[in-house]
Order: structure tokens, then C-alpha cells, then sequence
């Protein structure tokens, strides 16, 4: 019974560093995170989730993400995106987007710009 119940509590502890939970990331790192994960999140429930950027219908891989790595005194970061439709089918299209942080350094929101 012990063994295992120590076996249990070494999974577990792999299972957070492998996580990386309780490791500190920059705003930057955040950012690709969120976006990365969320941009696959919106293609599995539309093949066309940003209607109000056309360019970017059809482009359900990004194969490029770049953020600056601190926010600025207003608490935002920008990114340069490459997306395209697989990792290397069709043209790629950059976009921009502008990342919100909240005072307690939570990422609350990102949306393409210019």
C-alpha cells in the first residue's frame, strides 16, 4: 500500500513539472501560449472563425508566432502571427495582434490590429 501511494505522489510530481506549473513564464511566452491554444480551439469549432479577417479564412495553422516578451506601461504586448493552411500548403498571411494583461499580469484579451 505505501508503494504505491508513493508511486502516486512521483506521478503526480512529474505530472507538474512537466506542466510547468510553479514555473515563471514572461508576458511573451504567455501570450504565444494563449494564442497557439486558442487558435487551434476556434479551427476545431469553425473552419472560419475570424470573419472579420477574411485573409485569414482557411488558415488553420500557425506556423509562426513572435511576441515581444514584457508588456509596455499599458499592460500590452503586440505579436506578429504567420499563419497558413497546414505547415507549409498555400500562402501564408501575417497578422498583428494586440495582448491585454490585467494589473495582477492575467492575459484578458487578444485581437488582430492594423
Amino acid at each position: 500500500m505505501m508503494r504505491g501511494v508513493a508511486a502516486a505522489a512521483c506521478l503526480v510530481a512529474i505530472a507538474i513539472v512537466i506542466s510547468g506549473c510553479g514555473v515563471d513564464q514572461t508576458p511573451g511566452q504567455i501570450a504565444v501560449q494563449t494564442i497557439e491554444d486558442d487558435w487551434v480551439g476556434f479551427f476545431v469549432g469553425s473552419n472560419d472563425p475570424f470573419p472579420a479577417q477574411p485573409e485569414l479564412a482557411g488558415k488553420n495553422t500557425l506556423r509562426k508566432i513572435r511576441c515581444q516578451q514584457e508588456t509596455t506601461a499599458a499592460r500590452t504586448l503586440t505579436c506578429t502571427l504567420v499563419a497558413g493552411h497546414g505547415a507549409s500548403g498555400g500562402t501564408a498571411v501575417v497578422a498583428r495582434v494586440l495582448v491585454t494583461f490585467d494589473a495582477q499580469g492575467v492575459l484578458r484579451k487578444w485581437k488582430f490590429i492594423g
